[in-house]
């Protein structure tokens, strides 16, 4: 694996920095663990820690928190808004904005209820998965995001991204298209992300199967993302994968992972071969667990 460095100061936008130490300040001090998700996760990882450029530009800021109740949830929201002049969606219970950013904080751990779900207040009538959140919590790396004060903060990975993604594509379809174009993101350029060594290494195995570059990278990806679930997230997008890739299927997760324009001559059938290399890493005793150099 590339040995690179993890410290990214003064190379994200001033106004994401600027949310992401607000938050990191308000959770440290209520004691609240959190780590950055979503595509500010992607774009920390994949253009700014290895160079490569990513397809959808986003503002918007999500930050996954483990929590014990709602009124932990409460109170971090409510400090952002208090002590940082955040402003409260009237909508939606986790949604607050600064300075014209979205900030999108969900949380997960022992709030879950059942395990794997949270239902959202005031009528709780709203349910989201939460599938993935607690191994991506624990495989997340430390970024180094500011040195003016010192900020460090837990990034998710693009195996765990994968998972959460894959999750919250089938929990809300047909109006979340866009998680399965950051999916379709994921496969084709986790290579790229220091992986590509790999090939002629632990997973040299992979040159004798007669595999494009995408396809490798979307093989290598499946591989790690089965070392950091548990047999029950591992279970659970194994099925939204078998249903997707059976034969008859409408091909809704195909589509919508088409949908981004990213690579314009990529074929349905080749978007089709990078979802069955996932699926057949998620299913192999391979892979690894550092996905990045510690």
């Amino acid at each position: 694996m590339m040995n690179i460095s993890k410290d990214i100061s003064n190379k994200l936008d001033p106004s994401i920095v600027g949310v992401l130490i607000d938050v990191a300040e308000v959770a440290t001090s209520l004691g609240i663990p959190f780590f950055v998700v979503g595509a500010t996760a992607r774009d920390i990882f994949f253009q700014h820690l290895y160079g490569v450029p990513t397809t959808r530009a986003t503002m918007d800021i999500d930050v996954a928190i483990r929590v014990n109740s709602w009124s932990e949830f409460w109170s971090i929201i409510g400090k952002l808004i208090e002590a940082k002049s955040y402003q409260r969606d009237r909508r939606k219970a986790h949604r607050i904005y600064h300075a014209g950013t979205i900030i999108d904080i969900v949380p997960f751990g022992p709030i879950e209820h059942p395990t794997g779900s949270i239902a959202w207040p005031p009528d709780f009538a709203s349910v989201m998965k939460t599938i993935g959140f607690e191994e991506a919590l624990q495989c997340a790396i430390d970024v180094k995001i500011s040195s003016d004060p010192d900020v460090v903060v837990k990034v998710s990975t693009p195996p765990a991204l994968a998972i959460m993604k894959l999750q919250a594509w089938k929990d809300d379809y047909p109006n979340r298209p866009k998680d399965a174009i950051d999916v379709s993101y994921l496969l084709k350029t986790y290579i790229r992300a220091g992986n590509d060594a790999r090939l002629f290494t632990s997973d040299e195995d992979l040159l004798t199967e007669g595999l494009d570059s995408d396809q490798e990278s979307a093989r290598l990806l499946g591989r790690d993302a089965r070392l950091l679930c548990t047999e029950e997230t591992r279970t659970i997008i194994a099925g939204i994968l078998a249903e997707e890739l059976a034969e008859g299927s409408p091909l809704n997760l195909l589509s919508d992972m088409m949908s981004g324009g990213f690579r314009d001559d990529y074929s349905a059938d080749r978007t089709f071969q990078l979802l069955v290399q996932f699926n057949k890493g998620l299913m192999e005793e391979k892979g690894r667990k550092d996905t990045i150099s510690q």
